[in-house]
């Protein structure tokens, strides 16, 4: 399990490169957002990118772990998300259904 700590717009090239790395073998990934203490609008655009990314080339990337209080803040802030996305599952499926 892979983890990133700040999912923001200063942090966004050094993620943009994990996630590719991590997304480029064709073993199924999971990311550990246990870790991650700050997300922005940039940050939830990458995870998107991520996971369309992932399903154009038939590979498999999965969020996991609880989300942080400040995170789970900013999520809610955005208006895309509703009370009880608390786990990276539930973002990835929030992620999933805003970006069809």
């Amino acid at each position: 399990m892979n983890s990133l700590t700040s999912l923001t717009i200063e942090f966004a090239n050094e993620n943009k490169k994990n996630l590719l790395a991590l997304g480029a073998g064709d073993k199924p990934v999971v990311v550990d957002l246990t870790q991650t203490e700050a997300i922005d609008l940039s940050g939830i655009q990458l995870l998107v990118a991520t996971l369309k990314e992932a399903a154009g080339k038939k590979r498999e990337i999965h969020f996991a772990g609880t989300l942080s209080d400040s995170v789970k803040k900013t999520l809610m802030g955005t208006g895309l998300f509703e009370i009880g996305c608390e786990t990276g599952e539930a973002l990835e499926n929030s992620l999933k259904a805003v970006s069809q």
